[in-house]
């Protein structure tokens, strides 16, 4: 997408948004993945202050779709806080996210992913120094003990067989 078109939809948003306002619609465009999340105080600000909620993308988005959002929606949070108050959209998801019946999934440190990453080639190394050290001197006796045992046999053999003549 070019530069042009992302200018052309946030000021589409914007309009759009100033037009919805002199309807007497407020509402917020939302980015909401499939597995939830990005909708969570929607249903509190509609309820409560009749906000409605335009859900713009489900998983994937269009050139323009998020310029759009971001002209859109600000314009309107400008509205709703000017008509309910200062936070109320960030107080309505931390209402939502308490009260969520769905656990949040703690996010695993960055770091924490890191050491595992790294602890894989190290893990591997060590369990081959490990078969270095204990299996194969046992093998290699083995292989050992059958080359001796080969070479007798067949001293033995070579002698049996010039004694016969």
């Amino acid at each position: 997408m070019n530069e042009t078109t992302s200018i052309e939809a946030y000021l589409n948003g914007r309009e759009g948004a100033e037009r919805d306002i002199a309807a007497g619609r407020v509402a917020l465009e939302l980015f909401v993945s499939p597995w939830g999340g990005g909708d969570r105080g929607a249903a509190i600000l509609k309820e409560r202050f009749g906000i409605e909620s335009k859900v713009v993308v489900a998983d994937l988005f269009f050139a323009g779709e998020r310029e759009h959002a971001e002209g859109y929606n600000e314009i309107m949070r400008e509205e709703i806080e000017r008509r309910f108050g200062l936070g109320v959209i960030e107080q309505a998801d931390a209402e939502a996210e308490a009260t969520s019946k769905w656990p949040t999934i703690p996010q695993e440190p960055a770091w924490n992913i890191l050491l595992k990453a790294a602890a894989l080639p190290f893990l591997f190394v060590v369990c081959a120094l490990a078969w270095l050290l204990f299996d194969l001197p046992g093998d290699l006796r083995k292989r050992i003990q059958e080359e001796r045992t080969l070479r007798q046999s067949k001293r033995k053999n070579s002698r049996s067989y010039c004694k016969s003549d």
